[in-house]
């Protein structure tokens, strides 16, 4: 039990680095200020993550689990880089005021407070960090076959 919790936590700190590497410091501003109202340009964002994870987990991971762990960290950032999850969670779960009064124009309106520019960054990225555990899971499966 405790090397799985060790490990566990040792595979998530390492694809959460990368996560961070890869999202954030191989991110241009330009990409950062329109991938979340133009697809392109988040597909393009995207495709770059997921390749860079993919060089990232290759050495822990191979086969059809590094294929599915590439689709579900490319779809899983396509969605969640329209913050439209963020906007859900500030409207209905936060239920941040003027979010719940003014919908959409709401959320924008917040974000640009100092609270809700953090609270928005946070919990997008609490979503992209809980989709890493599906390549850390297989990688702990993988580990325990082997």
């Amino acid at each position: 039990m405790t090397f799985s919790i060790a490990a566990a936590g040792g595979v998530f700190a390492y694809l959460a680095f990368f996560h961070f590497l890869v999202d954030w410091v191989l991110q241009s501003h330009w990409e950062a200020t329109r991938k979340h109202s133009d697809a392109w340009v988040r597909a393009g964002h995207c495709s770059v993550y997921a390749a860079g994870m993919c060089v990232a987990i290759c050495p822990i991971l191979g086969g059809w689990p590094l294929a599915v762990s590439a689709v579900v960290l490319w779809a899983s950032h396509f969605v969640e880089d329209t913050y439209y999850t963020v906007y859900l969670w500030m409207r209905h779960v936060r239920r941040v005021p003027v979010v719940r009064e003014r919908g959409v124009e709401g959320f924008r309106e917040y974000v640009q407070t100092p609270l809700g520019l953090v609270l928005m960054i946070v919990v997008d990225q609490i979503v992209h960090l809980a989709f890493l555990w599906v390549p850390a899971t297989f990688a702990l499966w993988s580990m325990a076959g082997a």
